[in-house]
């Protein structure tokens, strides 16, 4: 068993503001929102590493690495894009999108975020290299889409139930889900991607299970 730890959402446009929050006895540690709304550029990555890794190390608190969550576009689609940040207009309706770049692009972030010293938090789906899903609109659930005036799409995207078994009804998720799964969506189901050694799910696996190889020591 672990000790408990105390995690906080703590949303802030600056690590130094950020790691105020964190002490021993305070919040134990939080999600890393700058690395999370980092675009793929490598200087912005590095500039949120450094900064994430000296703002840590005096208050005694692990560094947290996000690339995903309930209220972000997901990683496949968003670095797929053109901007790969997530503000409004990088996720309207009907953005360009290279799913296969952003692919690519996921599997190096994963990557990234496993080899970096501290704890790393995976959103639902990530593992396996699920795009955001276009919900009808008249499917939309999220409030932030009826407050907008129908302009924004919301976070419902993904939000949609997990495939786990790619000949199930509902790719194996149980009843008819509240949010609709696109077609094709078992293509990305768990018991498919467990047999194949190329895929999202496996390359996850495998990094998780050389990460604690590496404990705290560096990467040359």
């Amino acid at each position: 068993a672990y000790d408990g730890i105390f995690v906080g959402e703590v949303w802030l446009p600056d690590t130094e503001r950020f790691a105020r929050y964190l002490r021993p006895d305070e919040l134990h540690t939080a999600f890393n929102f700058s690395f999370l709304s980092c675009p793929w550029d490598a200087g912005r990555l590095r500039t949120s590493i450094d900064e994430t890794l000296a703002e840590h190390a005096p208050v005694g608190a692990p560094a947290t690495w996000v690339l995903c969550n309930h209220d972000v576009t997901r990683t496949v689609t968003r670095y797929g894009r053109a901007d790969s940040g997530f503000d409004f207009a990088t996720k309207a309706f009907g953005t360009p999108t290279d799913l296969a770049l952003g692919a690519r692009r996921a599997r190096a972030g994963a990557l990234l975020s496993l080899a970096l010293p501290g704890a790393v938090y995976l959103y639902q789906g990530e593992e396996l290299g699920l795009p955001e899903a276009e919900i009808p609109r008249d499917r939309i659930q999220d409030p932030m889409h009826f407050r907008s005036g129908g302009t924004d799409p919301g976070r419902d995207g993904c939000r949609v139930p997990l495939p786990w078994t790619a000949d199930a009804p509902y790719a194996g998720f149980g009843g008819e889900p509240w949010l609709p799964q696109p077609s094709g969506w078992s293509a990305y189901a768990a018991d498919l991607q467990a047999a194949d050694p190329g895929s999202m799910l496996s390359l996850y696996r495998a990094a998780l299970t050389i990460r604690p190889e590496f404990g705290d020591g560096t990467l040359a």
